[in-house]
């Protein structure tokens, strides 16, 4: 393992680790089937506008989520806000209720892999800047050593 990964790994809380952890097994669940599927029905490359779609999505999330730091503990907390809940919530009505219908209005064939594909990037870009935050944070703890209390 990294040096950075067990840093960020020792210096996380909870809630922080268990966003990881559901956001990989989301990822990697969701791409299984998509490669599933994709060698068994042939699923065609434009499906990739997709996940470059859901990449886009995602970065509204940098937005809403905030990693900071602790001064008592050290330790790096995510704070959410009103937004991220209701945004959440309109893309959970989007990926349950009215997803696949309008996909399929669109005459999207595999539209359950056209939302997977979709919720991949938006799961990836909103881990990615997560870890941009967090970089930010060490990379400026290494600039100013001063204000940094050891454990």
């Amino acid at each position: 393992m990294s040096t950075k990964r067990k840093y960020i790994r020792r210096r996380s809380n909870r809630k922080l680790r268990s966003l990881n952890q559901l956001l990989q097994a989301a990822i990697y669940l969701m791409a299984a089937i998509v490669l599933y599927d994709s060698f068994i029905h042939r699923t065609p490359l434009f499906y990739l506008g997709f996940y470059f779609t859901g990449l886009v999505v995602g970065r509204v999330f940098r937005y809403m989520m905030v990693v900071e730091r602790t001064e008592e503990t050290n330790e790096f907390v995510l704070n959410t806000n009103k937004w991220d809940l209701v945004f959440t919530v309109v893309l959970i009505l989007f990926r349950f209720v009215y997803g696949i219908a309008f996909l399929e209005s669109i005459n999207i064939v595999w539209a359950s892999d056209a939302i997977y594909l979709f919720f991949i990037g938006i799961y990836r870009s909103k881990w990615k800047g997560v870890v941009k935050q967090i970089d930010e944070i060490v990379y400026q703890m290494v600039a100013n050593p001063g204000s940094v209390s050891s454990n």
